[in-house]
């Protein structure tokens, strides 16, 4: 008989106590890279933990404009674990959104809908939204860098 897991957190807590299970990340380049799910987990604390510390508590809408699928499943469960609502943004990628004003014009709106207590953004993004958005009655934005989800504090 399967074990019944009732949350999303549950599940991943199950998941990462298994050795050797995971999934895999397929980049746009269409490279890809497995994570295991003890790892998922450690970096998903991590995130919830920075995400408490710039004051993100249960029931915040936590705003994610993530381009790296990795980086945005870390943010997802780091989210679920501090009891936050995640709110997935398109990021600003193809030939759609080329032009930054482009991507502002689409992006600005939907973040001004959605109050987000924070933006959780890729670090390229930072001081182009915090400008953008500054105009929408600020929002506070964190860049998440590198694969393994380091948060450096930009806000506004």
């Amino acid at each position: 008989m399967a074990l019944q897991v009732h949350t999303m957190i549950a599940a991943l807590e199950r998941l990462a106590s298994c050795q050797d299970s995971g999934y895999t990340h397929m980049a746009s380049d269409g490279t890809t890279r497995f994570e295991s799910f003890q790892a998922l987990y450690r970096r998903a604390s991590r995130i919830g933990l920075a995400l408490q510390r710039h004051g993100v508590t249960r029931g915040d809408r936590l705003g994610l404009i993530l381009s790296d699928s990795q980086q945005f499943v870390g943010s997802l469960f780091g989210a679920f674990l501090v009891g936050a609502v995640p709110v997935p943004l398109v990021p600003p990628s193809g030939v759609r959104f080329r032009q930054p004003e482009a991507y502002l014009r689409h992006v600005a709106p939907a973040v001004t809908r959605a109050q987000p207590r924070l933006l959780l953004v890729d670090a390229d993004l930072t001081t182009v939204l915090q400008r953008s958005l500054s105009n929408y009655g600020g929002v506070a934005t964190l860049a998440l860098a590198g694969v393994y989800g380091a948060l450096q504090c930009k806000t506004s």
